[in-house]
């Protein structure tokens, strides 16, 4: 009987192709981590000279969730004819915008190869460590949140009417702690349609991909000071991989300011390639920009050889880096103590309102 069904039943349902796969069934691994797995995998196609569509669409194939997606918009778009700058610029974070204009510059003065070595072989684990703590804290302080409103919910649903009850029932006179956190509440219940309304529109701006673009490349570096010496630490380190290569200074900004996806970065090497133009030296043009400091001019001014030049760019690069990542890793260690802090002092408040009326209420009822 089962042998006559099964025809009928594989009839039915739709054709399934099976596979092993490395990945798991949920997405289990970090966008920093598979966008320097992608990294990885362009490098060897381009040293080994393999064909790079099949790799991608099996590269996606073990992957999960959007970033599959993107990877296979990146295939198809290069299966199509795209250039693969170009198709990443179209497919966004497939890689990080930084790695996709390295990747660019490298393609435009010849020096892709060198370049991908240096995206390889760039240490992560700091960068990812940083990461992983801001990630901690602001788990902590989202689950923390929402303990704390649910509570904060029932106490005023269910318990604050009644202790007014009894306030007016006796005529009791109102704590000043319980009386702070009513007020409170009760201005976060007037105004909680806007304040609903608040965090959704920040939650979709954090989750839209088009809007976290749009703050990372226009205002970015504008507000937070070490994502700019990030990206001049990025500078620093294309504009030595140029020189080292042996190729003209001017030509290697004017690249960037055509391409660079920082407003704010484009205007600044615009200016400077068009004071080089006008005749004047390059590294005080860069200094006039604001890319670089009149002590790293002289710095890389000084230094006898090309390697030399590109040698004392690396290192001012990784110590902007460094800089920048010591400032970030000095605002997690603080970010902790003040959620504590913060959240401590919520506790201490409710607690304090409680303790307060029940005092009050005791202290009333005790007098003849």
């Amino acid at each position: 009987m089962f042998e006559a069904l099964s025809p009928t039943i594989h009839h039915w349902l739709p054709p399934m192709h099976l596979g092993w796969r490395l990945s798991t069934w949920w997405p289990s691994d970090s966008i920093e981590a598979m966008q320097r797995s992608l990294l990885q995998l362009l490098a060897v196609s381009h040293q080994e000279r393999l064909e790079l569509v099949p790799l991608l669409q099996n590269f996606a194939d073990e992957h999960r969730g959007r970033y599959r997606r993107r990877l296979h918009q990146l295939a198809r778009l290069v299966d199509a004819g795209t250039p693969l700058v170009e198709a990443m610029e179209q497919t966004p974070d497939v890689l990080r915008d930084e790695d996709v204009l390295a990747i660019r510059f490298a393609s435009q003065t010849g020096t892709l190869g060198p370049t991908y070595d240096s995206l390889v072989s760039r240490s992560p684990d700091v960068l990812e460590h940083d990461r992983s703590i801001q990630r901690q804290h602001w788990t902590y302080a989202a689950a923390t949140l929402v303990v704390l409103s649910l509570i904060l919910t029932f106490l005023w649903v269910f318990i604050i009417p009644t202790l007014r009850h009894i306030q007016d029932e006796f005529a009791l006179e109102s704590h000043p702690l319980f009386q702070i956190f009513t007020d409170v509440v009760d201005w976060i219940t007037r105004f909680a349609p806007l304040l609903i309304l608040g965090i959704a529109v920040i939650a979709f701006l954090v989750w839209a991909r088009s809007s976290r673009q749009f703050l990372r490349r226009f205002f970015a570096a504008r507000w937070i000071r070490s994502v700019a010496q990030k990206r001049s630490s990025q500078l620093l380190q294309l504009l030595a991989t140029s020189v080292e290569a042996g190729r003209p200074v001017p030509t290697s900004i004017s690249t960037l300011a055509r391409y660079h996806f920082d407003p704010n970065v484009r205007q600044k090497l615009l200016f400077a390639r068009n004071e080089m133009e006008q005749g004047h030296d390059v590294w005080l043009s860069l200094v006039e920009a604001g890319l670089l400091t009149p002590q790293e001019a002289t710095a890389i001014v000084q230094a006898p050889s090309n390697p030399s030049r590109a040698w004392a760019m690396r290192e001012l690069a990784d110590w902007r880096l460094h800089q920048a990542s010591s400032r970030q890793l000095n605002f997690s260690r603080w970010l902790q103590p003040l959620l504590t802090l913060l959240f401590a002092a919520v506790v201490l408040l409710v607690a304090g309102a409680m303790m307060g009326f029940l005092s009050q209420m005791v202290h009333s009822l005790a007098q003849p």
